[in-house]
């Protein structure tokens, strides 16, 4: 390229060429100039010989009747593009140089489809009102990035959106105008660049990455739900392209396009390229990064025209592969439009029926495997479209394709017709050993998620239809009726799948689909509850669980985006906005339902939808343009509210009185029954607030307020709760006592110990000793600590090794702990397993030193008691106000049979009553595999605790005793556990925990968990207070299932928690659960360090201090 390439003042003129009409020139196609002088015009472009002669611009009137000017324009505007895709290859920065992109395009292309749908256009009227609103551009975010409007039917949520301004009072009207001025706008290119289509890959390009990665994240997204593809198939292309390529077979170079498409058929090309779009597409919005997905849909497209889609399973495979892609890229296929095409060719090819052919007689077993393959894959394709077929209709507001009772296809790997594979599946989650024994087709959570499309077409074919025939197809006689059992059939079809599935998911990495299934069961009971053609006025129930999907669909959500497991597409912006606006509806049409929801639980819900719709808004522009329509909506929310609340009592007097005065008018029987009907008309009036009574009120603010059941529990105490809430007061007492009650003189001298000594066998039990003996962390506590200008800390060397862990502790024995000392230790670190019997607690020689040297640790003859975690955890269940899960135990020696372990909910977890982290944890699924574990531990000399396996979310909360600054127990920020291995969290020696936690900052103001997390962290600081703990402890904690307001048990109570972290060479990414739980508090290493220091005590404290005694 020239160096003086850019944008330049003057732009040379391009060759004038001959239009050439057929027929004739056009009329009205003249130039302006030449119409206003009223000469000729040549039509020549780009301009005609008049206008050039004299140096004028030639302007065209109405370039809408001249398609040689409409071509011109798009092939001028199309090479535009193409130089604009160079230039930012080789120069970007000259871009910056050119003038800024006008807010409204000129591209005649699109005025001219403008004007065409001008009259779907909004109409400009200054208020919103139920008829004209607002809600319109509500329920065109259904249409991707659409910038035509479409129709929308009933079930779309248009009409219903529209409700939502007939119930907020004209009066807080917006003016339309405020969503097209420059602060309401989010749209405009100030905030977000103008999205273009990518280009299709060059035929020398090379992946720079192994595709398998895009094609496992496919796989493990889209396959559950919609398994249409063999995965076989698609590892089998892959495969191809290096078998067949002799010169990359012992190397790492990946074969070029040309080679990949030479290798393969052009239906296998295609299809691989749009596997790797999609998975692609997944690892951009889960690791943040680019990896040029649409570049490889734009390849894939680009080689469409070469396939014959239609009449042919391959064909669907590919048209069902673009269909996803629609949902997934801003330039992707109408979704829509392919669905119906898919629909059609499935119903040419008869895949809605039953297969009749049968099976090869007398074939070899990979003939019937591949007759297998061939048939699930039909079901599978079918059922596949159908699902999203289903699920477009009601989002867009179409009607349904097919109906219900034209298919007697059955699911994927099904032996029997759908519905008795619906029933065997229910029956399953009654007899959960049964089921845990039988192996789980990989077609599971397809079948529930068409289980699910099948209810959600019944739905919409029983309320949504626009013109009701009674003769033909009336309403149901019974709507209420039909509604409630409709809402029990997903009830139990949501509870079969979490039975079915919530364990399986926890060994798979697509551990996110029980949670899309739960959110189709929410799906279900919105459209099946909010206001339809059917239902116009839905009872208290309806609104109630409108209200409970809604806001579940938003957490859940939620929990999926903490977790990267949202899928980040243009149907994830629809629900997560329309279930907003239901959340916001509920609450503006029935007072019951904003009598039961506290402020912090709307600011939560309201906080989170409006979170999500800004993280899909940077890719698509229906959520970005629906953040400022919530947010504003949940601002009328929240200042109604106040002037609600202050208006309550008035209003419900004044209906009492009028209710009264009904009454009055009334005289004998009659008056009672007259009295209930006018009062509800009264409550009718007033906009639905119904009469609470107080009772019935405080019970339900119990429900939400932990400080209510407090209050309430307060009169009715047991004596063993007083006596256990005065002893735990005694022990904090008496540790505060203990800590140093002035500053120091002198800075502590600080001594490292490590675990040198063998755990002894304790109550027949014994704990397995840390492999090390905890050197690593002792080393990174010294040499940490060693530079705080304020601690002196003693090693064994005098010029220690920052690489040698040996270098900086001395060993748990007497003589290692008196050479401490004697080398002026002041402050011994014991970054070990104590015991009653341990040189601490025995020593003579060391009790000389028991009053003036200070202790990081616990008291051993406590810790010989508390590293029972049976013990601990029965100690806890019995104390009351602990959420614990239930357990068993198995005592040393014991080998019971398989048939004593029947009995036990499967699954469930074995792991050792004196454990260390994760050894010999182990989640068992079956009595035959919990019984090889048993005994696995019982050649460690290992008794076994059997724990109920708990489905949600696991964390862990690192509590802190009280020190002479800060009274009282004090939990850290909760750090989250993920990636877990079976079910387990992997040994923080195999894996590092950084690259499995997380921390959850602010977790105590979180708008969404933080009643979860602060309930979670008061119980742990509880424990600590009850076992009266001495130094920091880590409690393990679990929620009981996915829901986002499941609360947590505590599950494992760690005495010595570890301490290793950052600062030596090599050991950056060694940060402890406690280290990352500090360091949300904005401390490092060192600072936590600190503050443990300052929790020691004197020895002879430490010795004094008993094990609790289980009540």
């Amino acid at each position: 390229m020239d160096s003086n390439a850019g944008f330049t003042a003057e732009a040379v003129p391009a060759p004038r060429q001959k239009s050439q009409h057929v027929g004739g020139r056009r009329k009205g196609t003249a130039c302006a100039r030449c119409r206003s002088q009223k000469i000729k015009c040549d039509d020549e472009t780009p301009s005609c010989s008049n206008c050039a002669k004299v140096g004028q611009p030639c302007i065209r009137a109405n370039l809408g009747n001249n398609p040689d000017a409409i071509s011109y324009i798009t092939q001028t505007e199309a090479r535009l593009r193409a130089l604009e895709e160079s230039l930012r290859r080789i120069a970007p920065e000259e871009l910056d140089k050119a003038p800024q992109r006008l807010s409204h395009s000129h591209s005649l292309s699109r005025s001219h489809s403008e004007n065409i749908g001008s009259a779907a256009a909004a109409s400009p009227a200054t208020q919103i009102g139920p008829s004209e609103p607002l809600a319109h551009e509500v329920g065109l975010l259904s249409l991707a990035n659409a910038a035509e409007p479409k129709y929308l039917g009933p079930s779309s949520g248009v009409p219903f959106a529209r409700l939502i301004f007939a119930a907020i009072p004209q009066s807080q009207g917006l003016s339309t105008n405020y969503w097209n001025s420059p602060q309401g706008n989010v749209t405009d290119g100030s905030t977000r660049a103008a999205l273009k289509p990518a280009l299709p890959l060059p035929p020398d390009w090379a992946p720079e990455v192994d595709l398998q990665h895009f094609v496992d994240a496919y796989f493990e997204t889209w396959q559950p739900l919609y398994p249409f593809l063999n995965e076989d198939d698609i590892a089998g292309s892959l495969d191809v392209l290096f078998t067949g390529q002799p010169s990359a077979a012992h190397s790492l170079q990946m074969p070029q396009l040309r080679d990949i498409e030479a290798a393969l058929s052009p239906f296998h090309a295609v299809q691989l390229f749009l596997v790797v779009a999609l998975g692609a597409r997944t690892l951009e919005a889960r690791l943040s990064s680019e990896f040029a997905s649409a570049r490889y849909l734009a390849t894939a497209m680009s080689r469409l025209d070469r396939l014959a889609l239609h009449d042919s399973l391959e064909g669907l495979q590919t048209m069902l592969l673009l269909t996803l892609s629609g949902f997934c890229f801003e330039h992707g296929p109408n979704a829509w439009f392919l669905s119906q095409n898919i629909i059609a060719t499935c119903l040419d090819l008869g895949f809605q029926r039953r297969w009749q052919e049968p099976p090869p007689h007398d074939a070899s077993s990979e003939a019937l495997s591949q007759y297998e393959v061939r048939r699930d894959l039909r079901r599978a394709i079918f059922w596949s479209a159908y699902s999203i077929e289903r699920n477009l209709a009601v989002v867009l507001g179409r009607p349904l394709t097919i109906r219900d009772e034209a298919l007697d296809v059955q699911f994927p790997g099904a032996e029997s017709d759908a519905n008795s594979d619906t029933m065997s599946a229910l029956e399953s989650s009654s007899n959960p050993a049964k089921r845990m024994r039988a192996e789980i087709s990989p077609y599971k959570a397809a079948h529930y998620s068409f289980r699910f499309d099948q209810i959600t077409a019944e739905i919409k074919l029983m309320l949504y239809r626009v013109k009701n025939k009674p003769d033909v197809f009336p309403w149901p006689t019974d709507v209420n009726e039909w509604q409630g059992k409709c809402h029990q059939r997903c009830d139990e079809l949501v509870e079969s799948l979490r039975n079915d599935l919530k364990w399986r998911s926890r060994r798979r990495t697509a551990d996110g689909i029980v949670q899309r299934l739960e959110l189709k069961y929410h799906q279900c009971l919105m459209l099946l509850h909010r206001p339809s053609p059917a239902t116009s006025r839905p009872r208290a129930e309806s609104w109630k669980a409108c209200y409970n999907s809604a806001s579940q669909t938003i957490l859940i959500h939620s929990e999926m985006h903490r977790f990267s497991k949202m899928p980040n597409t243009w149907l994830t912006a629809h629900t997560i906005f329309v279930s907003g606006i239901t959340f916001l509806y509920c609450l503006w049409v029935n007072a019951a339902v904003k009598e039961k929801t506290s402020m912090d639980e709307f600011n939560r819900i309201a906080s989170a939808c409006s979170a999500l719709l800004k993280v899909l808004g940077k890719a698509w522009s229906v959520a970005a343009d629906a953040v400022e329509k919530f947010d504003r909506l949940v601002s009328l929310t929240s200042s109604s509210w106040n002037s609600w609340k202050e208006a309550q009592a008035e209003r419900r007097t004044e209906i009492a009185a009028g209710a009264s005065l009904v009454s009055l008018a009334q005289d004998g029987a009659v008056a009672e029954t007259t009295t209930a009907v006018n009062q509800a008309d009264v409550f009718e009036d007033v906009g639905g607030f119904n009469l609470v009574e107080p009772e019935f009120f405080l019970t339900e603010l119990g429900d939400m307020s932990s400080c209510i059941s407090v209050f309430r529990s307060a009169s009715s105490l047991p004596a063993l709760h007083r006596q256990v809430g005065a002893q735990a007061r005694r022990y904090r007492s008496t540790i505060q006592a203990a800590r140093y009650s002035t500053s120091r003189a002198t800075k502590p001298r600080v001594a490292v110990l490590y675990q040198a000594l063998e755990p002894p066998i304790i109550d027949g039990i014994k704990k397995p000793k840390k492999p090390n003996g905890y050197r690593d962390s002792g080393a990174d506590i010294a040499y940490n600590l060693g530079q705080k200008k304020s601690v002196d800390v003693i090693k064994p060397t005098a010029d220690p090794n920052p690489t040698h862990d040996s270098d900086w502790t001395f060993p748990d024995t007497e003589d290692g702990i008196l050479e401490a000392i004697q080398r002026g230790a002041t402050h011994l670190w014991a970054n070990t397993i104590v015991f009653a019997s341990h040189p601490l607690q025995t020593s003579a020689s060391i009790g000389k030193y028991a009053d003036a040297v200070r202790v990081v640790g616990q008291s051993p003859l406590c810790v010989d008691r508390y590293d029972n975690k049976d013990w601990v955890n029965n100690l806890l269940r019995k104390s009351d106000g602990f959420s614990m899960p239930r357990s068993w135990a198995i005592p040393t020696g014991s080998a019971p049979s398989i048939d004593d372990l029947k009995g036990l909910p499967y699954p469930i977890v074995a792991k050792p009553i004196r454990g260390r982290g994760s050894h010999g944890v182990k989640v068992c699924r079956s009595p035959e595999e919990l019984a090889v574990h048993a005994k696995s531990l019982a050649d460690e000399d290992a008794a076994v605790m059997l724990e109920e396996f708990l489905q949600g979310e696991e964390a862990t909360v690192t509590v802190m005793p009280p020190t002479a600054e800060k009274k009282g127990y004090w939990a850290l920020p909760v750090v989250s556990r993920f990636n877990h291995h079976d079910g387990i969290a992997p040994y923080n020696g195999t894996v590092a925990v950084t690259a499995n936690s997380k921390v959850v900052p602010d977790c105590e103001k979180d708008p969404i968990y933080a009643h979860v997390y602060a309930r979670v962290m008061r119980e742990s600081e509880r424990a600590a207070e009850l076992l009266g703990v001495t130094a920091p402890i880590r409690i393990d904690v679990r929620r009981y299932s996915d829901t986002p307001d499941s609360k947590f048990a505590l599950f494992d109570v760690n005495m010595k928690p570890n301490m290793t972290g950052p600062g030596r060479p090599g050991r950056d990414d060694q940060a402890s659960l406690t280290m990352m739980a500090a360091s949300a508090l904005g401390w490092d290493y060192k600072e936590l360090l600190g503050q443990i220091l300052a929790t020691s005590s004197t020895l002879a404290t430490l010795r004094a201090l008993q094990p609790r005694d289980i009540p």
